[in-house]
C-alpha cells in the first residue's frame, strides 16, 4: 500500500497523522504488508516514519504531477490518498488506474467520487454530505485512531471520578502557529487554582506568565507523545482539529476555539452530541466571552454527558473495522 499524504507548514500535521494511524493498524493486521509513504515530509514526520520503520518517497502531491505521481503508485496494489492538493482530473486518473484507489476527504470538495474504490470521511458530518463512492466509510465510527488511544479511551470511559488538577492547551500542530496560545493560558491561570496547566506549543521562546492561584505551568513541544497528555489530563482546549476528535475519542472534557469557518460548523455539531465546549471561533476572539464560557465548562463535573457521547458516535475498534473495509474493497 502507497500512503500519500504531506507533513509541512501548508499542510500541517492531521493528513500524515491519520495515514499514519492506519498504516500502524495495518501492519498490525497484516505483518507481510509492504507499506510505502509518499508525500512532502518535515523533519518531525520523517522521525515518525523512521520511527515505526515505514520506507518513504519525498514528493508534492498534487494536479501538476498526477503524471509522475501515477508513475510511482502503479507498483502498488492499493494507494491512499490523503490531501486537500487534488482536483477532479486528478481523481479521474487515479481510478482509471490498475490499483484500488482510497481516498480521504472532510468536505465534498469534488463532483465526482463514483469510481473510488473506498471513500473515507470521519467527520461529524460526513452521513449528511451525499457521497456516491463504491464504498463508504463515513461518521465518528470510522475515526483512525493512534492505537495507544484505545487503552487511553477505555481506562478514561471506566472512571467515575472528575476533579479538574490537570488541563493541556493544544491550539494546532502547525508549524510557528501561536495566536491565542497567551491569551488562552492566561485565562486558564486566572479561572483555576491548584492545577498543572500544559501548553503544547511549536513556538521556541518560553512563554513567561505569573502564576495565580498556585497553578503550575510547563509548556512542551508540539508532537509530543499524545497519548501522554490525554492520558495524564482532565481537560483539554483545541483549536478544533485532530485533537478535538482524539480527546472526543478518549471521552475527555474539552473545550474548542474554532481557528476557521469549516472548523466552526463542526464544533457545533460536536457540541450538539455532547463532544465539547464551544469557546467561539478565534477569529471574533473576546477574552471576556472566552473566559466566562471556560468558567462553565469547568464546573461541569460530571463525565456523564461526554460518557454518552463518546459511546454513541465513536467506536473503540474504529480502525480495524477501517482497515478490513480498505482490505476488502
Amino acid at each position: 500500500m502507497l500512503f500519500c499524504c504531506d507533513a509541512n507548514a501548508n499542510s500541517g500535521f492531521g493528513h500524515f497523522s491519520r495515514c499514519l494511524n492506519l498504516a500502524r493498524e495495518l501492519r498490525m493486521a497484516d505483518a507481510n504488508a509492504q507499506i510505502v509513504f509518499h508525500g512532502d515530509f518535515a523533519d518531525f514526520a520523517k522521525k515518525l516514519l523512521e520511527q515505526y520503520h515505514f520506507k518513504y518517497n519525498t514528493g508534492l502531491l498534487n494536479p501538476q504531477n498526477v503524471a509522475d505521481f501515477l508513475t510511482t503508485a502503479t507498483s502498488f496494489s492499493h494507494v491512499l490518498v490523503d490531501s486537500y492538493n487534488l482536483n477532479q482530473e486528478f481523481i479521474d486518473k487515479a481510478v482509471a488506474a490498475p490499483f484500488k484507489f482510497i481516498l480521504i476527504d472532510d468536505f465534498h470538495a469534488h463532483q465526482d467520487y463514483s469510481k473510488v474504490d473506498l471513500l473515507i470521511n470521519f467527520t461529524i458530518a460526513a452521513e449528511s454530505l451525499g457521497y456516491n463512492a463504491k464504498n463508504l466509510a463515513l461518521g465518528t465510527r470510522y475515526f483512525p485512531v493512534k492505537p495507544e488511544l484505545k487503552e487511553v479511551r477505555e481506562l478514561k470511559l471506566k472512571s467515575n471520578q472528575y476533579d479538574l488538577k490537570k488541563l493541556a492547551i493544544s491550539l494546532s500542530g502547525m508549524p510557528d502557529f501561536h495566536p491565542l496560545e497567551k491569551q488562552i493560558l492566561e485565562i486558564c491561570n486566572k479561572v483555576l487554582s491548584n492545577c498543572m496547566i500544559t501548553l503544547l506549543s511549536s513556538r521556541n521562546d518560553v512563554l513567561q506568565i505569573d502564576s495565580q492561584h498556585q497553578n503550575e505551568f510547563v509548556q512542551l513541544q508540539a508532537g509530543a507523545a499524545m497519548e501522554e497528555i490525554y492520558q495524564n489530563n482532565d481537560f483539554i482546549i483545541s483549536g478544533g482539529g485532530l485533537v478535538k476528535y482524539e480527546a472526543a475519542f478518549c471521552g475527555i472534557p474539552n473545550a474548542t476555539i474554532s481557528l476557521s469557518d469549516g472548523v466552526q460548523r463542526d464544533t457545533d455539531l460536536f457540541v450538539q452530541q455532547n463532544l465539547t465546549y464551544d469557546l467561539g471561533q478565534a477569529k471574533y476572539f473576546n477574552e471576556a466571552a472566552c473566559s466566562a464560557s471556560l468558567v462553565n465548562a469547568f464546573q461541569h463535573k460530571q463525565l456523564s454527558a461526554f460518557k454518552d457521547g463518546t459511546l454513541r458516535n465513536f467506536n473503540t475498534a474504529a480502525s480495524s473495522h477501517l482497515i478490513q473495509l480498505l482490505l476488502t474493497c
